[in-house]
């Protein structure tokens, strides 16, 4: 879940991040393979992502990590970007 004061998380035509500190590229397109990658992380939806790390935990998303993330998103998406539609808009 993320923060109150974040912002809704973006879901890009390759959604899935795969980032490494030890490699370049933030996903498998990118030639970072999962197991090169010190977790991975899928938006699931504007304020919900599910991440894969070695150890389980549940924690809210901070506005600064879902700025990161959604930065991510724009630099891995191909030809399109998703964002939840504004309610009466």
């Amino acid at each position: 879940m993320c923060a109150d004061d974040a912002e809704d998380l973006l879901l890009s035509d390759c959604p899935v991040l795969t980032p490494s500190r030890c490699r370049p590229g933030l996903n498998p397109e990118q030639g970072v393979r999962l197991d090169q990658a010190h977790a991975a992380v899928m938006p699931v939806g504007p304020r919900v992502l599910v991440s894969l790390h070695s150890e389980p935990e549940r924690a809210v998303v901070a506005a600064s990590d879902a700025a990161r993330m959604n930065d991510w998103q724009r630099s891995v998406r191909k030809r399109q970007m998703y964002r939840r539609p504004i309610p009466g808009g």
